[in-house]
């Protein structure tokens, strides 16, 4: 039997199979998959800008696609004709160093099991030099059946096992307003599942017209797109350099930039990481600066941490994989403090696949308690010559800072806040104001304060600088009645004479 006549038999015998579903001759498991994960580039790969370049210029390099389409399909290229007017990176059929994409004519979609003809007799062909592959659904998939999928699975499958230096790519049908609750929902999730079973390539056309950039979802709506416009009236949109079939423009632009996307993932781009699980801080803690604890994500480089309280953001940090996640947990510890209150916490991991789905949320309350009292140690008593004393109390438990107040003999000649971070070690604390005092008497305090807030000020502490007072002298003549008013007086001096000039004055009081 001819080559020939061999194709046109199978070619018969596959439009038969499609009127049977179910049946192949050929069991799926012999399909080898491309990939050890699976590829699936969605509404989350339409920020094409955080895409490196290198793995566009690498899809260009390694990849000639072959697609099949019909109206709908065409999206797919009417976006990509929008990317290639707005940057040479993503040039496609422009000569070299662009990508090479076929679209053959007259082809149909995956309506009909034609394409499984058409796909074979292209890959037979002694000159192809196509090793990408891809089809759309029109219409039909909101009609189609479970056996109807299988079958579409199954054929897939077997031309991955029949070319396996051929990528195939599976592809979702186009919303129709039915929701969660319809026939094209559950289809759809057919071939999710089967994709994500079998690390297969899906191009997932549903669900890139299911979201916003902004990351709401539209379950009920159409192939029309109507989120689009609403998005367009208070967004930046491009203009469509050919008709976007049956819907808007920017529903175009962001199927062709999840194409690129998916491109640039066959050709090593990683998928998004998943999504993070919390662990700590949660419920209530009484520090205000928590450290806050998630799972590793594989394939993640960098988290970004996100705080809200009561008037929003308090915290929003990337930190970088290897700095804090040296094993299977990660844990990062932000410079900011929070007050007293309610919070809620997300973190978010990103590779150059892009961001990937934020954690649920987890809440705590921070309730620091009041601090109680310093007990100050020194200075106390005469400390001479030290004009520039340093002055010790004991670390409070709570207080995070400490507000240190200086009297001297005419005014306050220090008053200032020190971190406990910076002053503290656990059980003292200690600071140098830099202040230069004058000789006499002087007396300090010290208030601590937590997010709780104040706490009360110590007990005061007195002490003397330079030579100490003399102490007062005994007076000893006169005493009793005079009869005289001329009177010597006499007084017992101290015992230790003075070690400078001294003088001495006497006063008598007139009862």
């Amino acid at each position: 039997m001819s080559n020939l006549l061999q194709r046109l038999t199978l070619a018969a015998l596959l439009c038969l199979l499609f009127t049977s579903p179910g049946i192949s001759p050929f069991p799926a498991e012999t399909a080898q998959a491309a990939f050890a994960h699976p590829v699936i580039a969605d509404h989350r790969h339409t920020n094409i800008t955080q895409v490196p370049a290198a793995y566009i210029e690498l899809a260009k390099q390694q990849f000639r696609v072959w697609y099949g389409h019909t109206s709908h399909g065409s999206q797919v290229t009417t976006g990509m004709q929008i990317l290639r007017a707005q940057n040479s990176l993503y040039s496609y059929n422009s000569g070299a160093g662009s990508l090479s994409y076929v679209e053959p004519s007259g082809v149909g979609d995956l309506g009909s099991p034609d394409w499984i003809t058409y796909t074979r007799t292209q890959l037979n062909r002694a000159d192809n030099d196509r090793n990408v592959v891809m089809w759309s659904w029109c219409g039909q998939l909101s009609t189609a059946t479970e056996a109807n999928v299988d079958f579409y699975l199954t054929e897939m499958s077997r031309l991955e096992a029949n070319y396996p230096n051929v990528h195939f790519i599976y592809m979702t049908g186009h919303l129709d307003g039915t929701g969660p609750t319809g026939n094209l929902y559950a289809r759809n999730n057919q071939i999710r599942q089967y994709v994500l079973t079998h690390n297969k390539i899906l191009y997932d056309f549903a669900d890139i017209e299911s979201y916003n950039p902004a990351g709401v979802y539209f379950p009920d709506e159409t192939d029309a797109c109507g989120w689009c416009q609403s998005w367009c009236n208070t967004h930046a949109c491009p203009t469509c350099t050919s008709t976007c079939e049956h819907s808007h423009c920017f529903n175009c632009y962001q199927k062709g930039k999840a194409f690129w996307a998916l491109l640039a993932m066959m050709a090593g781009l990683p998928n998004p990481p998943g999504q993070p699980t919390l662990t700590a801080p949660n419920g209530t803690i009484i520090i205000n600066n928590p450290v806050y604890s998630w799972n590793a994500v594989q394939g993640a480089t960098s988290y970004r941490l996100y705080v809200g309280g009561a008037d929003g953001m308090v915290i929003d940090e990337r930190f970088q994989a290897p700095t804090v996640c040296p094993n299977a947990t990660c844990s990062a510890t932000p410079g900011a403090s929070l007050a007293n209150g309610a919070y809620q916490w997300w973190v978010q991991a990103r590779n150059d696949g892009g961001d990937g789905p934020w954690s649920n949320p987890m809440h705590f309350t921070v309730a620091v308690p009041v601090p109680g009292a310093a007990t100050l140690t020194s200075p106390t008593g005469n400390i001479g010559a030290d004009n520039q004393p340093t002055y010790w109390w004991n670390d409070v438990q709570y207080a995070t800072h400490y507000q240190l107040y200086v009297s001297g003999p005419n005014s306050y000649v220090f008053n200032g806040w020190v971190r406990d971070a910076v002053a503290c070690n656990g059980t003292t604390c200690s600071h140098d104001t830099g202040a230069t005092l004058a000789n006499g008497a002087h007396t300090w305090w010290v208030r601590t304060w937590s997010s709780g807030g104040y706490g009360p000020w110590s007990a005061s502490m007195d002490f003397f600088v330079g030579d100490p007072l003399p102490p007062a002298p005994t007076p000893q003549q006169p005493t009793g009645t005079l009869y005289q008013n001329a009177p010597a007086f006499q007084w017992r001096r101290r015992s230790t004479p003075p070690t400078t000039a001294c003088t001495w004055k006497a006063q008598a009081a007139r009862c």
